[in-house]
């Protein structure tokens, strides 16, 4: 039974459809990419499920509990977390007091103050930060902002964690670095949802890939599959030869 489900989902804005009938499942410890071109309602899907939208239609199941109309903060609590494309750091506070925030305000259960500490520490090691422990995140470089978002979000504790284009802008050997991050957070029994542009990191980490276009699902299957499918080709490029090769050889497709 998967952990996480959408089942027919749609989105309208004003009379504008931005998501149609979306059926979608995440099974349990597993990585799940979602892509597709710009416009395709990935984010749209992601704050349905993270409850600061609600579907026009359609139910989303975690834990074999409908969660549609569930509050943000009831979600959070429940086991989903979420990044931003954007990334939204307390610019403020220190990566400590950020991390913290999540332990304290992002869980079901209470934390007492030296345990939430603790388990901050572990977390800022965990994320490669704890040398910027004490450092508001302001002064952080790109890079690090992204870890400290996703340090936020494990801070909450999740069962799953929807990743939004985490390595967007970055460079080759920070993305390879993130990369790795990824699969540690898995391996460590988060299970994983991630929208990302950049077909390397999809295709290197993916158990399953989704793919959205105007809204619609009009694929979804095991990576090696996915860059073999015409249609998924056609919605990239629109020129089959030169899409084909570029998904095969994991290149920086706009996704």
């Amino acid at each position: 039974m998967p952990l996480l489900e959408t089942r027919k989902v749609s989105k309208s804005f004003k009379g504008l459809t931005a998501l149609h009938d979306i059926d979608l499942s995440v099974d349990e410890g597993t990585i799940t990419g979602l892509i597709g071109p710009n416009g395709a309602g990935k984010t749209t899907l992601f704050n349905l499920i993270s409850g600061e939208f609600s579907p026009t239609k359609g139910a989303i199941i975690f834990d074999d509990q409908d969660i549609t109309r569930f509050s943000p903060d009831r979600i959070c609590r429940m086991g989903i977390s979420r990044t931003y494309q954007l990334v939204r750091p307390f610019l403020g506070l220190t990566v400590l007091q950020n991390v913290l925030v999540g332990i304290y305000f992002g869980r079901k259960e209470r934390v007492g103050e030296g345990k939430a500490h603790k388990e901050a520490g572990e977390l800022i090691d965990f994320m490669g930060l704890a040398e910027k422990t004490e450092y508001k995140a302001i002064h952080l470089i790109p890079v690090e902002r992204k870890r400290l978002e996703i340090a936020r979000a494990l801070a909450t504790s999740p069962r799953v964690i929807l990743l939004d284009e985490v390595v967007a802008g970055l460079n080759p050997t920070e993305v390879s670095s993130i990369m790795k991050l990824i699969g540690r957070i898995r391996d460590s029994g988060v299970t994983i949802l991630m929208i990302e542009h950049v077909m390397k990191v999809v295709m290197g980490l993916s158990h399953k890939l989704i793919v959205l276009h105007h809204g619609v699902k009009i694929a979804e299957g095991a990576p090696e599959r996915i860059s073999q499918d015409s249609a998924v080709i056609k919605a990239y490029l629109g020129e089959k030869r030169k899409a084909k090769a570029d998904l095969k050889k994991g290149g920086g497709l706009d996704a």
